[in-house]
């Protein structure tokens, strides 16, 4: 009996903690639409959004501030008037490249085409990616589950552009979903073992981690 009460608390507190991880934080990917870039009135390297033409720029502030928190680097993000032309990125890599400073860990294009054809592409060599938000965010039937659909999407591609693989379990944003219900079924962040990755392929980087969490030491300390 004490070994069944025992397995049923570690399945409770194990659920606990994959939730805690893995859901999606309206409030964390709401606030501070405004992301700022700099810290101490210099301007921090880290991840780059470019926003393409047809795309809410609340949205982008919105993605921008949810992956500030989820990393703890500066996020920028930059206009521009790039577009996505039958799924080849190559056209536009040359382009987004330019969009990174040096030490900038990636640079995604957040695009929209609804049609269904074009589809997120990343060259986690170079370090872009382009994702559409129009072919995920198409048919949502309400704003709230638009604004999560983009958020996974954009934490996908960006994780991929920086360099990460795609993940086997299924709750991570980094899982290739292969329709909208496992779209939907998915988490906005990434697994454990997935954001550590993150972590080192960012301090690799040299990216400083902003003062926000002291599991997380900026660049130039040990941990």
């Amino acid at each position: 009996m004490q070994m069944t009460i025992d397995r049923r608390l570690f399945a409770v507190i194990s659920s606990f903690v994959i939730v805690s991880f893995l859901g999606c934080d309206q409030d964390k990917s709401t606030s501070g639409a405004h992301v700022s870039g700099k810290q101490a009135g210099v301007e921090q390297q880290g991840i780059v959004l470019v926003k393409s033409v047809g795309v809410d720029g609340d949205l982008v502030g919105m993605l921008a501030a949810y992956a500030q928190k989820e990393w703890h680097c500066a996020v920028r993000i930059a206009s521009g008037s790039l577009e996505m032309k039958a799924g080849r990125l190559q056209e536009i890599s040359n382009d987004l490249m330019g969009q990174r400073r040096p030490g900038d860990l990636c640079a995604v294009l957040l695009y929209s085409n609804d049609t269904g054809d074009l589809l997120t592409a990343v060259d986690g060599t170079n370090g872009v990616g382009a994702a559409n938000l129009g072919t995920v965010m198409g048919g949502a039937p309400n704003p709230r589950i638009k604004d999560l659909r983009a958020t996974k999407e954009s934490m996908r591609c960006i994780g991929l552009a920086a360099g990460l693989r795609p993940c086997p379990f299924p709750q991570c944003a980094l899982y290739k979903t292969r329709d909208l219900t496992e779209l939907d079924y998915k988490g906005c962040n990434y697994s454990p073992p997935c954001q550590e990755k993150m972590f080192a392929l960012l301090r690799k980087k040299g990216v400083d981690i902003l003062p926000t969490d002291p599991r997380f030491p900026s660049k130039g300390t040990s941990r």
